[in-house]
């Protein structure tokens, strides 16, 4: 999650986004998917595990554990979500803010690019799954948003390094639309200490996807003055429908790192 660095600018900016962003929905007769099942579709396209505790330096290991209690509050609210051809998924349309009367603990924010402390902290744990799961199926994300910062190093990371989902209660969600026929639907739980989540749809999908990273590398440039640690690579979507291949670029990606880097790593004529 992103957390505001200057909290009076931020109240007043967040009210102006929060109700422009629900009169437009409301302008634009947005239908979001609110229907839930515990009856799972048969069809798996898509299983994600990501590990809740990671070795994060300088992190308290607290943190991570108050995160595994916000996890557990919000998955009950998007397990089981049926996404119909026509309506939207919306992180915070189902999840609500993240108060302390609703159980939410301190966990990990993102704060001016640090690692920060705030209410219902590591859900972005939830988003980024979410996003990562979303970009193998048809489902066209119309709302993300990413870190401009690569401020951990790779201790168990199960999916190229830029492709976070930041969000934050009434300003940056994560949405996607279903322009498609086919329905979706979500299932999400925690087992042996992992977030689980599964992408199932009613009918087989026409075309299956892979994501990967290419040209991932560590380099040293100079700025403001001095020279930092930078990552940077291109993630890629191959597309196959039958025999066909189709490969597109989603996202280049060129960070500032926030973490030593063995000098092996580095490209040398940096």
């Amino acid at each position: 999650m992103f957390s505001p660095s200057n909290p009076i600018r931020f109240y007043l900016s967040y009210n102006l986004r929060y109700l422009h962003r629900l009169s437009k929905d409301l302008l634009h007769k947005v239908i979001f998917a609110e229907s839930r099942s515990d009856k799972f579709f048969s069809n798996l396209i898509i299983e994600h595990r990501s590990p809740i505790l990671r070795n994060l330096k300088g992190v308290d290991l607290s943190l991570q554990k108050n995160k595994k209690k916000n996890l557990e509050i919000v998955i009950p609210l998007i397990n089981g979500l049926i996404i119909e051809p026509g309506q939207y998924f919306s992180f915070w349309h189902l999840c609500g803010e993240p108060t302390p009367n609703r159980g939410f603990l301190p966990g990990l924010v993102i704060k001016s690019g640090q690692p920060a402390v705030g209410v219902g902290g590591g859900l972005c744990q939830f988003s980024n799954a979410l996003f990562w799961s979303f970009l193998h199926t048809d489902l066209q994300v119309t709302e993300r948003h990413r870190h401009s910062f690569d401020l951990f190093p790779d201790d168990k990371r199960q999916v190229p390094f830029g492709l976070g989902a930041g969000v934050a209660f009434g300003i940056k969600d994560l949405r996607a639309y279903n322009s498609t026929k086919l329905t979706y639907q979500i299932n999400v739980f925690i087992e042996n200490e992992e977030l689980v989540l599964k992408i199932l749809s009613q009918d087989v999908q026409s075309q299956s996807y892979q994501v990967e990273e290419v040209d991932s590398e560590f380099y040293r440039k100079l700025q403001d003055g001095s020279m930092k640690l930078f990552r940077r690579n291109t993630v890629i979507r191959k597309s196959y429908n039958g025999s066909t291949l189709k490969s597109d670029i989603l996202f280049k990606n060129d960070f500032e790192c926030k973490y030593d880097v063995d000098s092996s790593k580095i490209r040398k004529d940096s």
